[in-house]
């Protein structure tokens, strides 16, 4: 069983990776408490607040914050040009599943009385990219207008264990973050616990995908989960989602995270925008 300490030290030692790269960026980070979730409002010179990037951190949904998070999506939020609102949903242990999702669903409802739909776009990284697939498939099931895109940097769509076994065994030891499947599975279960890790709302690879909004996944060539994410893919695809996936040579899972300034996650950020300009509406339509 893993200890209140070991996942203090995970929180802290995430938060320590980030600011190991400092982002010169000025920016502005304002909160605002959705009920009683708190957000962040992150806002640069170049971001119209006319738009949305509706943001969600990874961290295997239980550890993850501003302070770990705010140098990247800093960055995406300035390249896109459009301001995000990150959402610091409850995390496990402490709060198991479903109440993460549960916030993240309450915050995203909410902003649709400040917001058209069409001027949001969903976007996660790792364990935030899989809270965001799960976000679409509730709000498809509700009938609640769905966002104009998703992006999806290192989605984990499918932690079940045969999945993630199977996507650790194919690596052969190129991936240092998703290496032990034991600690791995160990860690997820504290978030999902007595619940079935192939519920769509856990492991969204097992939804329905039809009638989902276009999609951008980004995932690297040596990270484990690049296999479940060319799953996806395919299946989403066959559903009829207009899905684009970016394959980008030898970098870490989330490598955007742990190092915005490189030259691979430039690229990553560039195509983002290039991604999202396509599909968000411009900003003076009627």
């Amino acid at each position: 069983m893993i200890s209140e300490k070991v996942i203090r030290n995970l929180r802290s030692n995430l938060i320590k990776q980030c600011s190991q790269h400092i982002c010169d960026i000025p920016v502005t980070i304002e909160k605002e408490m959705f009920g009683e979730v708190p957000c962040y409002w992150v806002k640069t010179a170049q971001t119209t607040t006319d738009q949305v990037i509706f943001y969600l951190h990874g961290g295997s949904n239980v550890m993850g914050s501003i302070k770990s998070h705010k140098n990247v999506v800093t960055r995406i939020a300035h390249q896109v040009g459009i301001q995000a609102l990150f959402v610091e949903f409850s995390l496990a242990p402490e709060y198991p599943f479903p109440k993460g999702f549960q916030d993240i669903l309450q915050v995203y409802k909410e902003l649709l009385n400040k917001y058209s739909s069409k001027d949001i776009i969903v976007m996660g990284d790792s364990a935030g990219g899989q809270q965001g697939l799960a976000l679409l498939l509730k709000l498809k099931d509700e009938r609640v207008s769905l966002p104009m895109a998703y992006v999806g940097l290192s989605p984990a769509v499918d932690i079940t264990s045969g999945t993630l076994k199977d996507n650790i065994e194919r690596i052969k030891g190129q991936d240092p973050i998703i290496a032990d499947i034991d600690e791995i599975i160990s860690l997820l279960k504290l978030y999902y616990t007595h619940h079935s890790p192939s519920n769509p709302l856990i492991s969204p690879f097992y939804g329905d995908l039809t009638g989902l909004p276009p999609m951008l996944i980004q995932v690297s060539t040596t990270e484990a989960l690049v296999f479940q994410c060319e799953d996806f893919v395919d299946k989403a695809k066959a559903s009829g989602v207009n899905v684009t996936l970016e394959k980008y040579e030898g970098e870490l899972h989330t490598w955007q995270f742990y190092n915005p300034n490189t030259l691979s996650s430039q690229k990553s950020f560039k195509n983002i925008a290039s991604f999202i300009q396509k599909h968000i509406r411009p900003i003076f339509s009627t």
